[in-house]
């Protein structure tokens, strides 16, 4: 179908886009939930163990971080294409996918730690990246679990578990941090917590939905891993340019207080990029029937949702600018100035970012893998070209640089490539959005030496354009309001039929 056509007839109508907010939302749901509990975790953490400290243990944490992503080998997709398709096998699909990610997760975990021990010559560090190889295995099963959830588009079960098993990391290491526990304990609750999610959520499936069982089978496991292999590329390529940063500075300019400023700026943009991809997968099920069927409504939800990316992350990262140098220091305390100024730039960051996270899930729902993979890639290459001399040059602001170019180049690579393959509508998808957004900035660093004037300025502007250009148009907000009713019992009834 043609996108103009399908536009005309606005397609974002019916069960197809009830099931997207459904599924999205709770996906994103538990994962704002995650964002409020790891807020309270980051600024008592942060403030109690100060930047050096701090900088260590999230050094720990990406270098595991880094290294979980070949443990999943995009499993989650092939899960979100297999239930939906064959409602007949899904004992089968979840067998042989939860047997593949157990084997590639302790091999995973074994990788971690052997590797910690032979790169990282500092003793505390080696203890903390020796616990927490353990804590991948537990989050890797606790990823394949929130995977399943969203196959069966019930990701309210996702959810209860993600909020209820951070709370309760929380708690515990609060009560660490007023009995004097170190990096170490606290590392010890983490892992515990992720290994205590991913057992309660695998019970949980095997009694609501179908049996699971871990099996050997050779020519299964091949076939899965074969799925998956481009998938696990791209996975570890995106999460190698959020996670790697750190540890490539640390290599770079070593440990101190520098790499605890960068830290908790990396931290803020690790946690909100996580919120396109949680959309993606969630509308990834009723994408791919959409693909099947080829009603046109995939590349109308995507254009619309390109659109608003960019408009929204302009909002957002012209606020940034102005209020979180001022915010960091009133949560954080004034040791982390030089992180509130990073933290200006995460939402443009996130832009770029999030435009190649919405086109990856087009391919996926396509079956297309090979072409998002590439480009993850590339970007990730272009990272590791740009970041060490940009380090060297400017520090820790030298880090977000690199990524800037690193977002960008793979944004555009994908950009390009989606207008001949899935032909949807780059004038409406990006040429006004960019617009409007440009002039908005322009405005803002004309007038950045009077912040307030700046920012209320370039926020009208952004306003203005949105509404003549007609950014979201009548049809877009039509589906937006049918979004909202999608969490009554008789829509879900309706999408059944």
């Amino acid at each position: 179908m043609d996108p103009d056509t399908a536009k005309t007839l606005n397609p974002l109508t019916g069960p197809g886009i009830r099931s997207i907010a459904r599924n999205a939302f709770f996906l994103m749901g538990s994962h704002w939930a995650n964002i409020l509990i790891r807020l309270c975790y980051v600024v008592f953490l942060a403030r109690w163990l100060g930047p050096e400290l701090y900088g260590l243990f999230n050094y720990a944490m990406s270098w595991y971080m880094v290294i979980l992503p070949l443990s999943g080998l995009g499993l989650g997709v092939i899960l979100g294409h297999e239930i939906p398709k064959n409602p007949d096998r899904q004992s089968d699909a979840l067998s042989g996918t939860f047997s593949l990610r157990l084997i590639s997760a302790v091999s995973c975990a074994v990788f971690c730690a052997v590797s910690g021990l032979v790169l990282e010559k500092n003793p505390e560090a080696r203890q903390l990246l020796l616990v927490l190889s353990s804590a991948l295995v537990g989050r890797s099963l606790a990823y394949w679990a929130s995977s399943v959830f969203t196959a069966y588009e019930a990701s309210q079960y996702a959810f209860v578990f993600r909020s209820s098993f951070r709370i309760m990391e929380l708690i515990f290491s609060l009560i660490l941090i007023h009995q004097g526990g170190g990096v170490l304990a606290l590392s010890v609750v983490h892992g515990l917590s992720w290994w205590a999610e991913g057992i309660f959520s695998i019970l949980w499936i095997k009694n609501k939905f179908a049996p699971v069982e871990f099996r050997a089978r050779g020519k299964e496991l091949r076939r899965y891993f074969r799925q998956g292999l481009l998938l696990g590329v791209m996975s570890v390529s995106h999460t190698f340019i959020l996670q790697g940063p750190l540890i490539i500075y640390r290599y770079t300019l070593g440990l101190g207080e520098h790499l605890g400023q960068l830290a908790l700026a990396m931290q803020a943009l690790i946690l909100m990029a996580s919120l396109p991809g949680f959309l993606t997968a969630g509308a990834l099920p009723a994408l791919t029937r959409s693909f099947v069927r080829n009603d046109g409504k995939a590349q109308y939800f995507t254009e619309t949702m390109i659109g608003f990316i960019i408009v929204s992350g302009t909002f957002l990262g012209l606020l940034g600018l102005v209020v979180f140098p001022w915010f960091v220091k009133i949560l954080f305390g004034p040791f982390y100035s030089e992180a509130g100024t990073l933290l200006g730039w995460i939402f443009w960051l996130l832009i770029p970012l999030s435009v190649m996270t919405m086109i990856t899930g087009m391919f996926q729902a396509r079956g297309e893998y090979a072409v998002p993979a590439l480009f993850s890639l590339i970007a990730a290459v272009v990272l590791l070209l740009c970041i060490n001399p940009m380090i060297s040059l400017s520090g820790p602001a030298g880090v977000m640089s690199a990524l800037g170019i690193s977002l960008v180049t793979g944004s555009a690579a994908l950009v390009v490539t989606t207008r001949k393959k899935i032909l949807i509508n780059a004038r409406a998808a990006f040429f006004k959005p960019l617009v409007t957004a440009l002039a908005s900035s322009l405005t803002f660093f004309i007038l950045r030496n009077h912040p307030l004037t700046a920012l209320f300025g370039s926020l009208a502007i952004l306003l203005a354009g949105t509404i003549l250009l007609r950014i979201l148009s009548p049809e877009e907000i039509s589906a937006m309001r049918l979004a909202l009713k999608s969490f009554s019992p008789s829509s879900k009834e309706e999408e059944r039929q």
